[in-house]
């Protein structure tokens, strides 16, 4: 029996590295999960975006404007422009975590690379 093991160890060893990173996002598993978030969040995606704008269109029209505004109206629309960023701040933050936990559920679905087969 040792006779058989000698010719086996004397192979040099063979390894192969997989970098699934670059495989993953190619898969078809991989293609469908980003097609249901992308379906799941574009609605939320598209409203961020949109009270982006507004709110960068706002803050850029104050900084025109201040020269000729009274004091108590640049203070109200510096106000104005203070609450929707921090609102979209919060809607984003919780827009990032959301996509972040579904994106773990899509990750850990059984029939996903890695996911649980339960």
């Amino acid at each position: 029996m040792l006779c058989a093991v000698g010719p086996v160890l004397a192979q040099p060893a063979r390894i192969a590295v997989v970098n699934s990173e670059l495989i993953l996002p190619d898969s078809l598993p991989a293609k469908q999960a980003h097609n249901r978030l992308a379906q799941e969040f574009s609605t939320r995606d598209r409203e961020l975006q949109d009270m982006d704008r507004k709110t960068r269109a706002l803050a850029d029209k104050l900084e025109k404007e201040a020269a000729v505004l009274t004091d108590l109206d640049h203070q109200r629309r510096q106000h104005e422009v203070a609450e929707l960023t921090h609102e979209f701040q919060r809607k984003q933050r919780g827009f990032r975590e959301d996509l972040q936990q579904r994106r773990n559920e899509e990750l850990n679905r059984p029939g996903f690379c890695g996911g649980s087969h339960s």
